[in-house]
């Protein structure tokens, strides 16, 4: 009796996720209109991502070493007369 209680509660189961599945309203699945917005949206960030280098000011080298401010008096603190931000 109980392994006609066990298969009858599977197969119950099994029967109520498959109508469930067949028969949802769609409430978790993206509207055609949303769907569209997605796919628009990835191929612009697509299409921006294969010109980010043509977007961005060119970088120039920075120099090796800090240039000494002419004209300007030496630190009292340390004694170099480069510029302290």
């Amino acid at each position: 009796m109980t392994d006609t209680l066990v298969w009858f509660a599977l197969i119950c189961s099994v029967l109520g996720t498959g109508v469930t599945a067949w028969t949802s309203s769609g409430v978790g699945r993206l509207h055609q209109l949303d769907a569209r917005e997605l796919r628009r949206q990835q191929r612009f960030e697509d299409i921006l991502s294969l010109h980010v280098e043509e977007t961005r000011p060119p970088r120039m080298a920075l120099p090796a070493v800090a240039p000494d401010a002419a004209g300007t008096p030496a630190c009292d603190a340390c004694g170099s007369s480069s510029v302290h931000l």
